[in-house]
């Protein structure tokens, strides 16, 4: 790993505005109180490196304790390396390290499922078994406004609802990100400034799978005519996520007052209208 000789000084001079951005995020949505147990998910790829080393910075200064897991999908005969440099990295900067391994592969065969989701599907259960049994209240995702728009075009090309179109949640259940409105650009210029390395993940620029080909393909073509679309799409997303919400609260309010009987036939309720002569 290059960069050894970083020491969590450097982050009084360096990175200083990706630091605060990520903890307006984390104030904005709620995300991490004084005394809770956050478990960050470290992929070994830069946008999960530079969440620990931001999280690094503020768990003194929110008050909260860390500690740091990485799964190994057995995917690739070199994913190997990703859980060595994890490894490395969790214990020069002091952090219980927790590790977990499945064959994504076997898996996607068994369930008739993408091997995307299959390494999903293991991920997420990996991280909900070590939070519930070593008490983590959140789980810290490196997820990005570049990972949120490739989302957005995804769903909108699979003919998404309102609610598909909310795009990634900030917060959902013990999930955090709080990188969803940075972009990648200024997560490699944070990686750059302090000197410190991460993995490349070589599937990541296979075309086939969908999401890489609307981030290597879609969405550069988008980019010929609106420079930022990151943060126009990251916008409309927020909007829209305000919009879903009130609109889902509404009917929930409406729902409550409404004298619904049921049966096997079907749902039946009363609404009545009310009209003004004014």
């Amino acid at each position: 790993m290059g960069g050894e000789g970083i020491c969590r000084e450097y982050m009084q001079t360096f990175g200083l505005s990706l630091v605060n951005r990520a903890l307006r995020t984390i104030r904005d949505y709620r995300m991490i109180e004084e005394g809770d147990r956050v478990l960050v998910a470290v992929s070994g790829g830069p946008d999960s490196v530079a969440l620990l080393f931001v999280l690094d910075k503020l768990k003194d200064r929110i008050g909260f304790d860390l500690a740091v897991c990485h799964y190994r999908h057995g995917v690739r005969s070199s994913d190997h390396r990703d859980m060595e440099f994890v490894k490395g990295l969790a214990e020069r900067l002091g952090y219980r390290l927790f590790l977990g391994e499945g064959n994504a592969k076997e898996l996607a065969k068994r369930e008739n499922i993408s091997l995307e989701e299959a390494c999903r599907k293991l991920r997420y259960s990996f991280f909900e078994e070590v939070a519930s049994r070593e008490g983590f209240k959140r789980i810290a995702l490196g997820h990005t406004l570049n990972d949120n728009v490739e989302t957005f075009f995804m769903r909108v090309l699979r003919g998404a609802s309102l609610s598909g179109l909310k795009g990634i949640p900030p917060v959902r259940d013990r999930y955090i990100r709080p990188f969803i409105e940075v972009t990648r650009d200024d997560i490699l210029a944070f990686l750059g400034e302090l000197g410190v390395d991460y993995m490349v993940d070589e599937t990541n620029l296979d075309e086939r799978i969908f999401r890489n080909w609307v981030r290597l393909k879609l969405i550069p073509l988008i980019k010929n005519k609106v420079s930022s679309v990151e943060r126009v799409v990251g916008r409309m997303i927020k909007l829209i996520r305000e919009d879903e919400d009130l609109l889902s609260s509404m009917a929930e309010e409406v729902l409550k007052k409404l004298d619904i009987d049921m049966d096997e036939r079907g749902i039946y309720f009363s609404c009545l209208l009310y009209t003004s002569d004014a």
